[in-house]
Order: C-alpha cells, then structure tokens, then sequence
C-alpha cells in the first residue's frame, strides 16, 4: 500500500514540475490582469517593455534556468506593445524611463527597479541582479501604508499656523520633468518612517514655483521655512530613506538657531582662537517676557543663528549663578539682558543691552565684524575725533550699551556747542530726551522755558515726560561712593526737594520716594528700602517686572531674615490674586511672573 502512495506523490511532483517547466515567463496577460494575479498571490509584475515578442536576446535570457526560477517564483510576467493603445496609458508608469526595457512594477503600480533592454545584454545575472533589488523594495513597500501628507493651500496661511504652533513648513519643490522627484516619491515619502517624522515635526506642502521665489537651480528640491517665512535650510537633489531623515533631524536642530556653548569664558576664549572667531556673550537675568520673545523669536532666527555661526564662538549665562556672576562683574553689566562681543583672550570689544529684533542683533555683532565696536568709538573719540557723524553715532552706542551717564555728558556737550536753541530740530531733541538728564544744565532750563513752544513740536506728553525724567534722576545722584562706601548727601537732597516743591514739580512726592527708595538700595538700608517699597506698591501701579526686581534685589543681597519674610509676603500675596483672578476669569495668563513669584517665596524664606 505504501508502495503505490509513494508512486503517486511521485507522479504529482513530477506533474508538477512539468507544468512549471511549461508555464512561460511571459504570458499574455494584459497590466490589469496581471496586477490582480500578482496582488492575489503576493508577487510583482514583471514587464518586458516594447520588447518584440520574437526577439532572440530576450528568449536567450529568459531559458536561463536561474532567470525563469526566480521570475516564476516572485513575479507575474507580461509583455507590454508600447505602440498599442494599453501602452500609451502604462507609459506613465515608467517615469520617463526610456523604453524598449525590463521593469518590476508593485501590483498597484509604483515602479521598483527598471534596467534598458541595451544595458541588460546577454547578461542574466543583472536581470536577476535587478530582480533581487526590486523584490527587497517590495518587502518594503508592502510592510508600509503611510505617506507623507502635502497641504494644499496658500502658503501665507501654512506660514500663519506654522508660527501658532511653532513647527516648520517643509516645501518640496518638484517639476513635471523632473524623474528624480517622481522616484523620490515613489520610493522614499511613502515609507512609514518617514511620513510618521516629516508628518510629526513639519507642515508639508509642495510648490512648483519653488525655484523662483527662493532661488533652488535643481529639482527636487527641499525648503525649510519658519513661521516668519525665513528659510532655516535648503537642500537640492534625490536623497535616500536614511538621507532625507538625517536632512530633517538636521533641520530640526538649525531650527533650534544659535548654538551656545557651555563652559567657561575660557573654554569659549580657546575655541574662537582656534576657529579665527570673536566670542558672544548673552548674559541675562532669568524671567520676564523680554526675555521669553528674545529666546523665541531672536535667538531661532536662522540669519541670526548663520551669522554669529560664522563670526562668533556663542555662551549663554544666567546673571544669578557662579559663571554668570563672574562676568557680570568682569563686564560690569547694567541690564538684566545684556551681549558683550569679545576677542578671543575676554578683551571687550562691544556691549549692548535691549535688542528687540534679528536685525538689531546682526547689526550689533556687523560692528564688531566692521570693526566699529564700542571699544573702537571710545578709542577714537579719546583720541579727539569730533565728526557730528562719528560723535551722534557714538552716543547711540554708548547709551545703547546702558553708559548713559557716559551718554548724557558726551550728548550735554555736543548739543550745547550747538547751542540749546537746536532743540527745536527733532534730530537734536531727539538725541536729547534719549541721553541728557543733567537738572542743571542750560539745556534743561531752557526745555522748562520754552516747554510750550517744545510741545508743539513734539507733543506735550513727550516733553513733560522728559522734564519729569530729568527731575527723577537728579533726585538720584545724592548717593556719593567713596573708598569706605556709598555715602547719602542729605542735606544735599533736602535743598533738592526744596527745588522741586519751588518749581511746582508734578508728582513731587513721588519723586522722592523714588530717589530715597534708589538711595538704600544703594546704602544697603533694607529695612528703609522695604518700608518705601511696601508704600509704592500700596499707594501705586507697580508693574510685575518692577515688583520681581525688588525681591531679587533683597533676595541677592539682604540677609535680614524679618526683612526677608516681608518681602516672601508681597509675593505671596501677589500669588494669590493671580489666582484669584483666573477662577473668576477662567484664563491662565501664560506671560505672567506668577511662576518666578513662587520661587522668589521659597527662596525668601528659605
């Protein structure tokens, strides 16, 4: 019995090897049906593309036995008549390769591999060569289901939600020639990975007229833009999987815009030697929406992140830790945001405090590039240079580097060479109300005589906000340093208010308090400090900011523990009417310092 089981599975097998011997590689299925059979059995297409039916080279390398195994196994074969009307539709497929070829398509379509029937020859081994290829990108293909997704719409509006959500947006630039493009998309953007990054961390959106607006030569071509509609990256060419997931990791990191070194001024000093660089300094003190926009929309810019690339070995500092304490003292910083530009030995050659845009910050590290950095102007006017040019250029630098004392003698005497009466000219009374605050000077006085004549120039607000200016600094300049320390002119100051009472200063009382709030602070009389502190913010509108810099000032420098707790409780306090305010309003204001108001309460009391 078993006898005659094993001649019959036999004489099967054999069935069946005859069958498959007989089966051709090339049936005369036409594309429709062909991709059905290959979809039901999990296979390719195989098509001979414009090769004659006849032809002797192809018969040669189809009865090449490794050729017809591996065909039968993986793939539904045809022939394809490019002068017939099912040619013309399938040309499409090939994108734009030229024909007579062998091409493996997957069931639904996309080409996998494609070789021309002259650069195939006599030679099987490349057919089964490009075989191989196209069935390990059809194992690829078949374990993917995702694609990239392009956004339609107006580019002004992907720009707009790009900025709200602060992604980038990702334009693919692409032609209807271009057969790179056609691959790309084939082949790389509807890969899993791929669409799952890309669809993640970009807008993506496609735009023929790429080249033009933002001066690509080749296509494909790759444009990153930021919500502002500057372009963070660009690249050109056919990328690979691995290649256009390493271009959109770089991208992502040059979207995160300047590169701060950590380290010492040191460490930053030893690397822009090497690198032939200046060094950059960002020096701040934590908190405050200045400092939240200048990191937002300053800091990632990509202009500003190329240029100081280029020019600049970059540090960033927190003014109240170790290493940033030490260069605000070496610097002798004056604003809780502040850039010092450097060479590479810590000699400084530029300062600058608010800067309120990219190209405010370009324009700063330019001078020093130029060469016309704050240490330069002062070397030059030292030296006696005197140009109206060169002397009003000077004064924006200085006062824009927070000297304005400095500022305000080099502005008192260039506008009254001139004569106080220039006044009357904006660019002069502009230079004025920006630097001079000198209460006894003739400048001053004739603002005050001729403050009517002033405001019809340049607005009454304008001119009696300058006045009041003028007053609140002179009540200021009573503390005296010495080698022992800050000693109070009181008796100076009281013939001071005596003036102001005189001259009928508005808000006098005000003024005052300011001065003498201003004078312990810098006596260091904190119990004093405290009290006027608590007076103000009681009987007058202080801003958050101004609050937070009364407790960081008492928290950096005051030891008094009763002094402390005080101050903790007008934070405290502060806190609670936040929050007060957001159950009865519903809304989290997320620009408030309600955050750096709890720390400063720990910080008080601990």
């Amino acid at each position: 019995m078993m006898k005659w089981i094993l001649i019959m599975i036999l004489g099967v097998m054999t069935g069946y090897v005859r069958a498959q011997e007989e089966c051709p590689v090339v049936t005369c299925m036409t594309w429709g049906e062909a991709s059905m059979t290959a979809l039901k059995e999990r296979k390719m297409v195989f098509v001979a593309v414009g090769i004659e039916p006849g032809d002797k080279v192809a018969q040669q390398l189809f009865a090449d036995e490794a050729v017809r195994l591996f065909l039968r196994r993986h793939a539904v074969g045809i022939g394809m008549d490019m002068t017939s009307e099912e040619g013309h539709f399938f040309e499409p497929k090939l994108l734009m390769y030229p024909w007579p070829a062998y091409a493996f398509f997957m069931p639904y379509g996309d080409l996998l591999a494609i070789i021309p029937a002259e650069g195939l020859g006599r030679k099987p081994e490349k057919l089964l060569e490009l075989g191989r290829e196209a069935l390990e990108r059809s194992e690829v293909r078949k374990n993917n289901s995702r694609s990239v997704q392009f956004r339609e719409g107006r580019l002004t509006d992907l720009l707009h939600e790009a900025e709200e959500t602060g992604k980038l947006v990702f334009v693919m630039g692409t032609s209807g020639s271009c057969q790179s493009c056609l691959l790309m998309e084939k082949n790389v953007l509807n890969l899993d990975e791929v669409a799952d990054f890309y669809n993640r961390h970009f807008i993506n959106t496609t735009m023929p007229d790429i080249a033009t607006k933002y001066g690509a030569t080749h296509y494909p071509c790759w444009i990153f833009l930021n919500g502002k509609g500057k372009v963070v990256y660009r690249a050109e060419g056919a990328l690979d999987k691995k290649e256009f997931l390493e271009l959109g990791r770089q991208v992502l990191k040059k979207a995160e815009g300047i590169v701060f070194e950590s380290g010492t001024l040191e460490d930053l000093g030893v690397r822009a030697g090497k690198e032939a660089k200046g060094v950059m300094l960002d020096l701040y003190l934590p908190g405050g929406n200045e400092r939240r926009q200048l990191e937002k929309e300053v800091f990632r810019d990509p202009e500003v992140a190329t240029f100081l690339e280029a020019h600049f070995v970059c540090g960033s500092y927190d003014m109240t830790r170790e290493e940033g304490k030490r260069m605000k003292e070496k610097y002798a910083v004056t604003f809780p945001q502040f850039f010092c530009f450097t060479d590479a030995n810590g000699n400084l050659l530029h300062e600058v405090g608010k800067v309120h845009s990219a190209e405010e910050l370009i324009a700063e590290a330019q001078r020093v590039v130029d060469g016309r950095g704050s240490a330069v102007m002062q070397a030059r006017f030292l030296n006696g240079e005197r140009a109206s040019d060169f002397v009003e250029e000077y004064i924006d630098v200085l006062g824009r580097a927070g000297k304005v004392v400095e500022a305000g003698e080099v502005a008192s005497v260039y506008l009254t060479g001139k004569g106080a009466e220039c006044l009357k000219q904006r660019k002069y009374w502009t230079i004025y109300a920006a630097y001079v605050i000198d209460a006894d000077s003739g400048l001053f006085r004739y603002v005050r005589e001729h403050c009517g004549e002033l405001a019809t120039l340049y607005g009454q607000e304008a001119v009696d906000r300058k006045i009041q200016e003028v007053w609140r600094v002179g009540a200021g300049r009573f503390v005296k340093e010495t080698e022992q320390g800050s000693w109070f002119d009181e008796s100076g100051f009281k013939e001071y208010v005596k003036r102001l009472k005189k001259e009928k200063v508005d808000g006098w009382r005000s003024l005052v308090r300011n001065a003498r709030m201003e004078m312990a602070e810098k006596t260091g009389d904190w119990h004093v400090y405290t009290e006027l502190a608590e007076e103000r913010w009681n009987e007058e509108e202080v801003s958050e900011a101004e609050l937070y810099s009364w407790g960081v000032k008492i928290n950096e420098n005051c030891r008094d523990k009763s002094i402390r707790f005080k101050a903790a409780r007008w934070f405290a306090l502060a806190v609670a009417e936040m929050e007060k305010r957001e159950r009865l309003t519903g809304k989290v204001n997320l620009t408030s310092y309600k955050g750096f108001f709890e720390k400063l309460v720990d910080e008080l009391i601990r």
